[in-house]
């Protein structure tokens, strides 16, 4: 008969940590959090969302100067002041724009600065639709089903902020259609077809992605409550360096196995030919991991004199009860553990301890 004695340690820590409440949406279908949750899901926002918004105000800059060389061959009398619109004014806004977000300000201004890049972009185009002639000016319009969902997707706007942005562009572009150009019924009722399907389509494609990601930051934080009880757990029952290796993902290796026992012990001395006649013992079952073929071979041994200490638990007695399953229970021996793990583990504390038979 031999085999590594194994212990496993409870404590009323356990029930407390188990008893953190659910975060709630504040209303089903609103992109809301309850007062006290929705700065930190901004703060969250904000840093997933950073290198994305620098990217697509480059993004813009760029694409809004190389549309240029089009003005020359599509209104050569009005390219001069539509470069003015790109180059002097929406560009180096922009580019204003991606230097702040360099600073510590932009935490706490980035959406409505953001919007009113967005804005400026999307009016910027309905400029250029109001100065050139009429048989060119549906051809800047197009510019702006370009602007709807980039505000929407590649910004990272906040669905509130980008649905404001849009609506103030689509408004603009209605003064500028129906009395600077008097644009004929016909084609007004195209474009506007076009226009509102792309801000239609923005606004499902922004409430999809904020709704996604208030998911995933509900989904990060329960992750992170239970890696908090995890660790709570563990240094209630495991030493530092035993739960140091396992978070590592490797392999426990037999003598670590055995120090992590000893541990538990305690500062008592152990006999070096003691230590090897258990690290050999610990060796006939190999590297240990969780997840092994090890444990699920654990789960199938026979097992004999198991124990149950504790120091005054209360809940001994359902303890008992479940592990009545797999060994009966008037053969179960309980006591009272010792100063020593006593003084370690806490009061109510419970160990089982019990040895294999091969």
């Amino acid at each position: 008969m031999s085999g590594p004695i194994c212990t496993a340690v409870w404590s009323e820590t356990v029930a407390q940590l188990t008893k953190a409440g659910k975060t709630r949406w504040s209303v089903p279908g609103r992109l809301r959090f309850p007062h006290d949750l929705e700065p930190a899901f901004r703060e969250y926002h904000f840093l997933r969302s950073l290198a994305f918004m620098r990217f697509a105000i480059i993004l813009a800059i760029v694409l809004y100067a190389a549309f240029g060389a089009l003005d020359l061959f599509i209104d050569p009398e009005a390219a001069g002041s539509i470069w003015i619109i790109r180059y002097a004014i929406v560009c180096p806004l922009a580019l204003a724009v991606l230097t702040l977000t360099f600073t510590r300000r932009f935490r706490g201004i980035a959406q409505p600065i953001l919007s009113a890049l967005a804005v400026l972009c999307g009016l910027g185009i309905v400029a250029m639709v109001a100065i050139t002639d009429p048989a060119t000016s549906a051809l800047y319009y197009a510019g702006l089903l370009l602007v709807i969902p980039w505000a929407y997707s590649v910004l990272h706007l906040r669905f509130g902020y980008a649905t404001a942005a849009a609506a103030t562009i689509l408004v603009g572009y209605e003064v500028v259609a129906i009395w600077v150009k008097h644009t004929p019924p016909g084609i007004l009722v195209n474009n506007n077809f076009f226009f509102v399907s792309s801000v239609i389509v923005g606004v499902a494609t922004g409430y999809t992605i904020e709704r996604g990601m208030r998911a995933e930051f509900l989904q990060q934080r329960r992750i992170d409550r239970e890696r908090d009880r995890s660790d709570a757990l563990l240094l209630n029952v495991l030493p530092q360096a035993i739960i140091d290796r396992l978070k590592g993902q490797a392999p426990l290796s037999p003598e670590h196995l055995v120090d992590g026992c000893l541990d538990l012990l305690g500062p008592v001395e152990v006999e070096a030919g003691t230590r090897r006649e258990l690290v050999a013992q610990a060796t006939e079952w190999g590297p240990l991991n969780w997840g092994s073929e090890v444990a699920a071979k654990a789960a199938e041994t026979k097992m004999e004199h198991l124990a149950v200490l504790h120091g005054n638990a209360p809940d001994l007695e359902e303890l008992l009860e479940l592990l009545d399953p797999i060994f009966p229970r008037d053969e179960i021996i309980t006591g009272i553990v010792g100063p020593v793990i006593g003084t370690h583990a806490g009061p109510r504390v419970i160990g089982v301890s019990f040895q294999v038979v091969n």
